[in-house]
């Protein structure tokens, strides 16, 4: 009981005192951008109806992932956790007690552009508290994206784990449409995910080494004067006879909310620096 009151405080915290992918990740767009003399401080608040990760439902429902995103120029670090906001719900076979927070993602990144490509380079961890089978693992990531219009941008995303499943590889490429009117920002992407047979074995517990689904997700977002709020759609349909075969189902679904605010803090600059001809 105190270990839930505990996280909730923090939780709680977490929301008030302000607000990536990221992560679930930084958006490389914002990202990419050369950020001046100032630490961008990012806190955001959020419920998932489902954890849903790479199209795969992990049998928890009702979660919380706060983020926290620490960005200076072009370089940043992300902390996500899950917490669970019904730990009765919790698949008691996969735990060794009912927890409130089993997991910890640490992502370090650099973003850039080179020319018209925006490109971020991305290290994550993942760490697991009390759950069974589960062993801590890490990943190496690239994020690619060509605006092909004004609002229309191609994107591809490519991770290898070199952890515990070593060699596991997954990649997501497709297209996104962003509108903004007023203060609100519209974001619609599809694509289609690809994988070789280590990542199908490791999560899906199937034997596939190619297309894995197709999908995508629906966000708006808005802007009020001291934060933003985001309502995220997603939708993934298997195409895999093995995948559908594995998980029961042709395609997973989630609804999420999120309320975050971003902090710029502008550091000092020498009074001694002068700037270059």
């Amino acid at each position: 009981m105190k270990i839930k009151i505990i996280f909730s405080l923090l939780y709680l915290c977490c929301f008030y005192k302000a607000q990536s992918q990221i992560m679930q990740e930084p958006l490389i767009d914002s990202a990419a951008k050369t950020r001046e003399e100032k630490i961008t401080l990012t806190l955001e608040a959020n419920y998932m109806r489902h954890y849903l990760w790479r199209g795969t439902l992990f049998g928890n429902d009702d979660v919380s992932q706060p983020i926290i995103d620490i960005g200076y120029k072009n370089f940043g670090v992300t902390l996500s956790a899950n917490l669970n906001y019904i730990p009765k719900n919790l698949p008691k076979e996969n735990y060794k007690k009912n927890v409130v927070y089993d997991e910890q993602d640490v992502e370090i990144y650099y973003a850039n552009t080179f020319k018209k490509i925006a490109y971020l380079v991305r290290a994550d961890g993942y760490f697991y508290f009390n759950q069974l089978n589960t062993p801590n693992t890490f990943e190496a990531a690239t994020v690619l994206e060509y605006p092909i219009s004004k609002t229309f941008t191609a994107y591809s995303e490519t991770v290898l784990d070199i952890g515990s499943y070593k060699g596991s590889l997954y990649n997501y490429s497709g297209i996104k449409w962003n509108y903004t009117i007023h203060k609100n920002d519209i974001d619609i992407q599809t694509g289609i995910s690809f994988c070789n047979n280590k990542f199908s074995n490791t999560y899906y517990y199937a034997d596939v080494n190619g297309l894995l689904y197709v999908g995508g997700k629906a966000e708006i977002s808005h802007r009020f004067k001291n934060f933003y709020a985001t309502v995220t759609g997603e939708f993934y349909h298997y195409t895999n006879k093995a995948i559908i075969e594995a998980t029961q189902r042709n395609y997973t679904t989630n609804f999420s909310v999120a309320l975050g605010k971003e902090i710029n803090i502008q550091l000092k600059r020498n009074k001694h620096t002068t700037n270059a001809l």
